[in-house]
């Protein structure tokens, strides 16, 4: 890992850490809904550039979805990440 890439994970992480202290997790919902509709689509194409190809592919589906009332197709950390949640440990049956 780039020491670009390192020093803009630990300001995440700061940003987040600070986040979750300062607010609850509604707001903090809507802090991230609300800079999401703030972006033009040069800044949607930034953010999409930094988030590594999965995690921006996703985002990339959400925000596009022009339907709303169906759930977008999750990315595949979500996928592993409802798995795991749910007990379920990767074995196949």
């Amino acid at each position: 890992m780039s020491n670009k890439m390192k020093s803009k994970s630990i300001h995440e992480q700061e940003i987040l850490y600070r986040l979750s202290a300062g607010l609850s997790k509604k707001e903090i919902q809507r802090v991230l809904a609300g800079a999401l509709n703030s972006l033009d689509q040069a800044g949607i194409d930034r953010l999409l550039q930094g988030l590594g190809s999965d995690t921006g592919a996703a985002l990339r589906r959400i925000l596009a979805d022009d339907n709303p009332k169906q759930p977008p197709v999750p990315g595949k950390a979500k996928v592993k990440e409802d798995w795991n949640r749910h007990g379920r440990t990767g074995a196949r049956v």
